[in-house]
């Protein structure tokens, strides 16, 4: 099972209710748990699949699906600074795996994933390394 069909599994399952903060922060641990995989999946998803480029895509679509549910959940105010650097750091492990075997095609997935996160930042627009989240720090400057 690739990162993109295990996410969907996951996300069918797991529920992010505004009228249930308490249901929310245990669906936000969840999907956390799902994101720290996220760089293991990208390794075994682009040696398992029948190309590199293929298992690329389908991990990218699966970190997708999650900034999907980031931006939901940031724009009803329920987002969590833990889920954010949680991705923050997945990103960046991800990153740093790409050079091991010449990845780019994952490279630029995760450039474009950065620039969906950095949408979510206190002042998106913001050039610093050092983005903030909530009020608290978030590096994104892993490039």
């Amino acid at each position: 099972m690739n990162y993109n069909q295990t996410v969907n599994k996951c996300l069918s399952q797991i529920r992010f209710h505004e009228d249930n903060p308490d249901g929310c922060t245990n669906a936000q641990e969840i999907l956390r748990t799902y994101i720290v995989v996220a760089p293991s999946f990208l390794m075994l998803d682009s040696s398992n699949s029948e190309t590199a480029d293929t298992g690329i895509d389908e991990w990218a679509t699966g970190m997708n699906n999650v900034l999907d549910i980031l931006v939901a959940l940031h724009s009803s105010s329920q987002l969590e600074y833990e889920t954010v650097h949680a991705l923050s750091s997945a990103l960046s492990e991800s990153w740093g795996n790409t050079f091991s075997k010449e990845m780019e095609a994952a490279q630029q997935h995760i450039k474009g994933l950065l620039a969906r996160l950095r949408g979510l930042m206190d002042d998106p627009d913001s050039t610093s390394s050092v983005m903030h989240f909530d009020g608290n720090e978030i590096d994104l400057d892993f490039m």
